[in-house]
Order: C-alpha cells, then structure tokens, then sequence
C-alpha cells in the first residue's frame, strides 16, 4: 500500500510531539541544567520534518488497517525521540529505550533509580506518560465510535437524538479539556498537600495518566492528605472519559451513576480493600488502612504507585494485586487491564443493550 495515505498523518504526529518535546527543555532552563539542546534538537527535527511530511501531502480517508498503524506510530515516534534526547544526555540506549516505551504506553517500569535522573528526566518521562495516557483515551474514542459499532449506538442513547450527537473529533476536544482539567486541579491538590511544586507537577502527570513514575524515592512519606487526594485522583482517572464529557453537555450524573462499568470497578475495590486488609494485618506490621486502600486503588487502576514496600506483603496480597492490575480500569480511561468492560461482558448476557461501552 502506498505511502502517501500515511505521510498525512505522520506529519501531523511529528508536528504534535515535536512542539510538547520542547516542554522537557524548558524545565532544563528553569532548573539550570544543560540538557537544553539535547530536547530543543530534537524537538526541530520533529517539527521540521512534520512540516514538510504535510505540506507535501493531502487528507485521504484512512481505513481501520491504516489507523492501527498510525495510532501504532502515536506511540513509537514519541518513544525513539525521547530515547534519542536520553542517550545523547548520556544515558545507556537500551535502558533509555526501556524508559521511554514505559513511559509512552503509562507501562510505569522503570530500570532508574529516581535519584540517578536530573529534573529534565524526571520531567520529560512523566510528560511521555501524560501524552500516552492521552492518546489512550484519544485513540480508544476514535474507534469505538465509529458509526456502527455498539458503542456508537450507546453513545448515541445516552444524547436521545442522532443529530445532537457530537463527532468522535468533538469528543476527543472535549476529552482533551477535561484531561488538562483533571491535571490542573490535581497539581493544585498535590501543592496543598504539601508536595514541592515539581513533584506535584509530575505526580499530577503521572496519577491522571495512571502511569504511575515517581519523582520521589518512595511515596511512604507522612503526608496523609496527599495519600487521600491521590486515591481520589486515580479513581476518577480509571473512569471513561466520555460518561464525563457526556456529563457536561447533559448537565447529568445518570450516565456515570448508570455504568456498568462504574458498579463494577466499586465492587471489586471494596472486596479487594477488606481482602486485602486482612491480609496484611494478618502477616504485616504497620500498614494503616490509608495504605491498604491506595495500594489496591493503584494496583486496581494499573497505576503502579506504592506507599508500603512489597517485599514484604504476603504472597496472597501479591496474587490479588496482580490480578486487579490484570482486570483494570474502564474502556475509555488511562488506566491499562483488560478493562471492565470485558470483565462486565463475561457475565452480562444482553450486554449490548445494558453496558455503556466506552
């Protein structure tokens, strides 16, 4: 197949990450280190040659085979160029490669030791998972509404009438807002808390895109508070994004209220918490229930943060933080699994007129 019906696109994703690639560089200025060419070259080779990719191409409607190669790309460009920026700082290539994929696809393993890594780093592995927990959401929208899926035909009950139906594109803006929206008000969160403001800002980064890379050596510090706000944030962020968007244009909860999905997420955390508890009030000293339920909350929205060291967690309360990281959160949020949705299918008969699939 030729290649003119990709190089539209790619110019447009070049020219996307190559501008958000210039926001490592500014935290080098602002914390004085000198990693300010490494991300600014990087960043004007993106956008030079997305700029001559789509002015020397036109818009050609792309089918389902074609789009899974560009949403594939979404991913692989942002991921290469970042591990170019690290090895040319001076970081080994195959953990840089390592790095930069984990933190594109919001995996959040990691192969550093935080202390080992500059702000720049820090910064700019925290902004890789953001944009992939934004693509995420972006690209799962893109193709479950696509007219004449069942999750066009949900979507479309929830607005009551087809011609107030918004495009997916329209959604995907809305999406993007609320996504900035959530960040905002986290990092804000995350400062009151007591966070410095680069950590908060890289926490409120990394818990919206449930990516879960830290920018402290552990999170078992004392501030209770931020443990709470935390468990708030990542919960909100395993949620579809579209019941919220659908929630500011019908000015009602009954979406969200309504999801099976929602239901089902609920249910499995309560279990798991209560489980989980006594588990380690069995086997552990120490843990408090704040513990308890931000680590089955992390684990549950494939987060990955960890207030209690797990080296020493039974092997039981390891199998059933798997397992929630497994399942995961809903179809149409950052969150990674295999998503509720699937689990909801496995045991609702008529899920196709019952669940809300994105």
């Amino acid at each position: 197949m030729s290649l003119d019906r990709y190089t539209y696109y790619i110019g447009i994703l070049l020219l996307i990450y190559g501008f958000a690639n210039l926001a490592p560089a500014l935290v080098s200025i602002v914390y004085s280190e000198p990693y300010v060419i490494q991300y600014t070259v990087v960043s004007i080779t993106l956008i030079i040659l997305g700029y001559l990719l789509y002015r020397r191409s036109m818009y050609i409607e792309l089918g389902y085979r074609e789009a899974l190669v560009i949403a594939t790309l979404s991913f692989l460009i942002p991921g290469l160029a970042n591990t170019f920026a690290m090895v040319w700082i001076g970081h080994d290539l195959w953990d840089s490669l390592f790095e930069s994929i984990s933190g594109i696809t919001t995996t959040g393993l990691t192969v550093f030791d935080v202390s080992e890594l500059s702000y720049t780093v820090l910064f700019a592995r925290a902004w890789l998972q953001w944009l992939g927990g934004l693509g995420i959401v972006v690209l799962t929208i893109s193709f479950l509404l696509k007219p004449g899926t069942v999750a066009h035909k949900l979507f479309t009950t929830h607005f009551r009438k087809e011609q107030e139906l918004p495009s997916a594109r329209t959604v995907a803006r809305g999406v993007l807002t609320i996504y900035g929206f959530l960040t905002i008000v986290a990092f804000a969160s995350y400062l009151f808390a007591g966070l410095p403001p680069f950590h908060a800002l890289v926490h409120a980064l990394t818990t919206i895109s449930t990516g879960g890379f830290s920018s402290l050596d552990s999170l078992n510090i004392k501030l209770p508070l931020l443990h709470i706000l935390m468990i708030v944030f990542m919960f909100l962020s395993a949620q579809s994004f579209t019941h919220y968007y659908t929630i500011l244009k019908t000015k009602t909860f009954r979406t969200l209220i309504r999801s099976s999905q929602l239901l089902s997420f609920t249910i499995i955390n309560v279990v798991s918490i209560i489980l989980f508890y006594y588990i380690v009030s069995t086997y552990m000293v120490g843990v408090n229930s704040i513990d308890v339920v931000f680590t089955i909350v992390s684990a549950s929205t494939t987060t990955g943060y960890s207030t209690i060291s797990m080296d020493f967690v039974p092997d039981a309360g390891k199998l059933l933080i798997s397992a929630l990281m497994l399942i995961g959160a809903s179809m149409g949020s950052t969150g990674g699994g295999f998503k509720q949705y699937r689990l909801c299918l496995l045991y609702t008969s008529d899920a196709a007129d019952e669940l809300d699939g994105v």
